[in-house]
């Protein structure tokens, strides 16, 4: 009896966490031009391109309004680079519109919904752009409709992916788009400045309970205070807003490699609605630097293709499981990513290691063995399809001469 009462109180509880997801229209955020001109990039498109592609591990359905054919191989070059960065078991729809926006306005992008409440989502009463909330809960949220939303600015002279180097006074098309896409996966705040000026809030106009974005959980200020906490600033209040317009805020790394360290956000003594706080500051990551992809403007002329450790480590702080290739990553011990895992499992190699055999063993929980490898190439990287194992935890051993390493990996 006692059995079934707690299980009743389980699925009550379960279907009460059910009801409770909330969700709201998300935030676009904008890209301007810089009226800089630079040609230190023109003759090292190729160069700049990624060596060694990756199998995809997110998938995009993109619809197209108005946009031209070139545009759109662009495009679909810029979507490829994120399914290879990104892990998403559900597809991620787009939705891109080339249209006229302001003279100084590149593109804006967003996602379309955010989802707080969920169950399954780590944080409570905490924002999650559409398409990470499906990726981390593993399951559709919007019945099928768009989850991004971008919009090109069709004034503009682009440069395009099958063109040949770029010219003065063009601005290319991928690198804004791989920005953009940053901006609909999670690099989007909440924090806002109220129309008279005087005040700053997070938390959207939404009623009940505020809610911050995920992104604003992370966000600090040099004394490493959180800003999105009522202990350290009251929400709509005008020391909040003293904080927003201090060109002195950071997101804070908790997880991964650079944990303990942070990234310098926008945030310039005259507030930038759309921009603020969801760029990296533009000083500090400047053109010539490799992690400017994030600032709030694009010079003409710029090209970057990667998106960087910086914003890398953001999107994995906010909850996305990346599948991170050898040019963001480099390992002093063997790295089996990602883990949980979905269908395949991803191991690198320490580069000291990888003209050495390096042996491969993967063990059921009983101890059975279930397949055995070794590597000769000088390819740090190995792959295993879990497709055909079921749910549950493995051991994987990692054999590289008098060293053994053993992980635990979760399907």
């Amino acid at each position: 009896m006692l059995n079934k009462i707690l299980t009743l109180i389980f699925v009550f509880s379960s279907f009460s966490a059910v009801l409770a997801q909330d969700e709201a229209e998300a935030i676009k955020i904008i890209c301007d031009i810089d009226e800089v001109n630079t040609t230190q990039f023109q003759g090292l498109k190729r160069n700049l391109r990624k060596a060694k592609r990756l199998e995809k591990t997110a998938f995009f359905e993109v619809t197209y309004i108005d946009v031209p054919e070139k545009a759109k191989r662009t495009i679909d070059a810029a979507l490829d680079t994120w399914s290879e960065l990104i892990i998403s078991k559900v597809p991620i729809r787009v939705l891109v519109n080339w249209v006229g926006l302001g003279a100084r306005s590149l593109a804006s992008a967003g996602a379309t919904k955010v989802y707080r409440n969920s169950l399954g989502l780590p944080f409570a009463n905490t924002w999650y752009v559409g398409p990470l909330a499906e990726s981390i809960l593993g399951r559709d949220l919007n019945s099928g409709d768009i989850d991004i939303e971008i919009k090109v600015n069709s004034s503009i002279k682009w440069h395009f992916s099958d063109e040949d180097d770029i010219q003065l006074g063009e601005y290319d098309l991928e690198t804004i788009m791989l920005h953009e896409i940053a901006h609909a996966l999670g690099i989007s705040s909440s924090i806002d400045v109220s129309d008279d000026g005087k005040k700053a809030f997070w938390g959207g106009t939404s009623t009940g309970t505020k809610s911050y974005y995920i992104f604003d959980y992370f966000i600090e200020n040099a004394d490493r205070k959180q800003i999105a906490n009522e202990n350290n600033f009251v929400n709509n209040s005008e020391l909040l807003k003293n904080q927003v317009i201090s060109n002195s805020l950071f997101f804070g790394f908790k997880r991964g490699a650079k944990a303990g360290t942070n990234v310098k956000l926008f945030a310039p003594s005259t507030y930038s609605k759309g921009s603020s706080i969801s760029h990296f500051d533009e000083r500090t990551y400047a053109i010539s630097n490799l992690e400017s992809l994030m600032t709030p403007v694009l010079a003409s002329g710029e090209i970057i293709f990667n998106p960087g450790d910086l914003l890398l480590t953001c999107l994995l702080n906010i909850g996305w499981k990346l599948n991170i290739p050898e040019v963001f990553l480099q390992v002093d011990e063997a790295t089996a990513y990602p883990n949980p895992i979905f269908d395949q499992l991803y191991i690198q190699l320490p580069s000291s290691n990888i003209e050495r055999n390096t042996e491969i063993l993967l063990f059921s929980p009983e101890g059975k063995l279930l397949l055995t490898s070794t590597i000769t190439s000088k390819n740090p990287f190995y792959s295993i399809n879990f497709e055909r194992y079921p749910n549950g935890f493995y051991l994987l051993q990692i054999k590289d001469g008098e060293t053994i390493s053993t992980k635990r990996i979760v399907k």
